[in-house]
């Protein structure tokens, strides 16, 4: 790992489990990250990082990124993941200038398709369905040709064993970072998260996508506000509130309907919300719309089932009535 990695010389980015560094295969064949410890590992680090592992054989889908192997030959173990190099969403959306890329209405329109796809199968792939838990910008990656991977599930969990095969369909326990605000209400009252925190966690994903936004606004004290919440009282069609990169770049049209999808993942009661699904089908269709219409009519044949562009255009009531 260290002949990799030039003893560990490149440092691509820290995460919620250590920090990645740049390293090469033996082979010399491709480039790989490699996740380590920053510090001497306590219990809770090490239940995180068997889970990692353990999430990531679950199987593949090309929007969740790679596990490529692990290191458990010295005291801190690491792990091998397939190479990203153009770090996270957060960057690219609240980094210096220098430092991120611009990032079109179009691409955030796919890049959000991309990780409600991966969210969708991690929820509905399994014989158990698999919750992120921790869906933030910052675990959202990118490569240098802006395609998404969702990444660090060191606390993720397993949910449910479907109706079907228990008689008790108890939600899981979080067991990694409590309350914080991406977790959806459901976990102050609760503590409880399901596949439904993940979509409002993906909410919040949206809201900083549409408006630049951090999805903390303030943290002073009595004045602390999410984005959540603002996005969801403030963001209005008369008060737009979008980032300035695509203010030139979004039909109205576009942005009012992805305002409409942000706040239904954000509502407050979880059963209110869309699924990952619904998420990843009303965003496909609305970049199918932005495609040449030869495209988009082929797209459509290949489509089984309702329409999902007539979803799209109903009303809030409407949408609710789907749901």
């Amino acid at each position: 790992m260290k002949k990799a990695t030039h003893h560990f010389c490149y440092l691509i980015r820290k995460g919620d489990f250590g920090e990645v560094y740049w390293g090469e295969s033996l082979l010399g064949e491709k480039n790989v990250a490699i996740m380590k410890p920053a510090d001497k590992m306590d219990e809770d680090q090490i239940i995180q990082f068997v889970n990692e592992v353990d999430i990531l054989s679950q199987g593949n889908h090309e929007h969740v990124v790679k596990l490529l192997g692990c290191c458990l030959d010295n005291e801190d173990p690491m792990l091998v993941y397939e190479f990203f190099s153009a770090s996270s969403l957060s960057l690219h959306i609240h980094g210096e200038k220098e430092e991120k890329k611009h990032l079109s209405w179009i691409d955030r329109l796919r890049i959000a398709e991309e990780t409600a796809e991966a969210l969708d199968h991690l929820h509905s792939s399994h014989p158990v369905s698999i919750f992120h838990r921790n869906v933030t910008s910052s675990t959202i990656l990118l490569d240098d040709k802006m395609k998404s991977k969702v990444s660090d599930f060191g606390v993720s969990g397993f949910g449910p064993v479907p109706l079907a095969e228990t008689e008790n369909n108890n939600t899981s326990i979080i067991q990694g970072n409590r309350g914080q605000p991406e977790s959806g209400p459901e976990y102050s009252h609760a503590h409880t998260e399901t596949h439904e925190s993940d979509v409002y966690s993906f909410g919040v994903v949206l809201a900083e996508l549409l408006t630049g936004k951090k999805r903390i606004l303030s943290e002073e004290p009595g004045k602390k506000e999410t984005l959540a919440k603002y996005f969801v009282r403030e963001v209005t069609d008369v008060n737009l509130c979008l980032d300035e990169q695509i203010k030139n770049d979004a039909e109205k049209d576009h942005f009012l309907k992805v305002v409409k999808l942000t706040k239904k993942c954000l509502q407050d009661k979880g059963e209110a919300r869309p699924t990952m699904k619904e998420v990843a089908s009303m965003l496909g269709s609305l970049l199918s719309s932005l495609q040449p219409k030869q495209e988009q009519q082929t797209e459509h044949r290949d489509v089984g089932g309702p329409s999902t562009s007539s979803i799209l255009d109903a009303t809030a009531d409407e949408i609710e009535a789907v749901h």
